[in-house]
């Protein structure tokens, strides 16, 4: 089995935490979803120029998207390994009054106390 390169690890991790799915960051960089995809599985190299639009769209040094200069604060998120569909749920929870939200966790910590009965 091939380990993914510090790249594709960086830019999985970085797309994540950023809530942004592969077509998202693909509209902000100007690099095209399937190239994107393919960094990210295959552990293709992207040239020069898609690593600067990569960069610039994430906010980041193409340092740090290669892994050479590592920016903790960047890389390691406790919501790295979360989904980008639950990232952006969590975002449209955020963007809800106070109200609304008590809704929401009120209905969440339900089914959690329902599920430890089960």
């Amino acid at each position: 089995m091939k380990m993914r390169s510090s790249l594709a690890n960086n830019l999985i991790l970085l797309r994540k935490k950023y809530g942004l799915t592969q077509e998202d960051l693909a509209k902000r960089s100007g690099v095209s979803r399937r190239s994107i995809a393919l960094y990210e599985t295959k552990g293709i190299n992207p040239p020069v120029n898609s690593l600067q639009k990569i960069a610039q769209a994430l906010n980041i040094t193409i340092e740090q998207l290669a892994g050479f200069e590592k920016n903790t604060s960047e890389i390691e998120s406790p919501f790295a390994s979360v989904d980008s569909r639950t990232l952006r749920r969590l975002k449209q929870i955020l963007s809800l009054t106070p109200e609304q939200r008590h809704v929401v966790y009120t209905v969440v910590d339900s089914m959690i106390m329902k599920n430890r009965k089960e």
